[in-house]
């Protein structure tokens, strides 16, 4: 007896394609973009101040890029461990045969 199930996660991806090419085919257009900078010329100055001043303000905008973050790795680093990484790794020769069975599309791979 062949029933077609479709587990949650199928039919919310399902879904969000869906309303994604609803709204995609529907969606206006923007302005000219000749029309946006003419008129946005004399703003960004004042755009740009706003945003410097919101973040000196708010304390948990940190500087996100600091270099520091990667200077160390453990416990005590904001970046976490890297260890994880080699876990994954080892020496075991590995089993490529069913790209054989993948297509043309794979050919390039199958020879590497």
């Amino acid at each position: 007896m062949g029933s077609s199930f479709i587990n949650v996660g199928q039919q919310r991806f399902a879904n969000n394609v869906l309303l994604c090419s609803v709204h995609s085919t529907n969606a206006p257009t923007g302005p000219d973009i000749a029309v946006v900078s003419d008129q946005v010329v004399g703003k960004v100055d004042v755009f740009l101040d706003d945003r410097k001043r919101r973040v000196d303000i708010d304390s948990a905008s940190g500087p996100f890029d600091d270099l520091r973050n990667y200077a160390y790795e453990g416990c005590a680093s904001t970046s976490g461990s890297l260890s994880s990484l080699q876990a994954g790794t080892d020496d075991a020769p590995h089993e490529f045969s069913f790209l054989t069975t993948s297509g043309p599309r794979f050919d390039k791979l199958v020879n590497i």
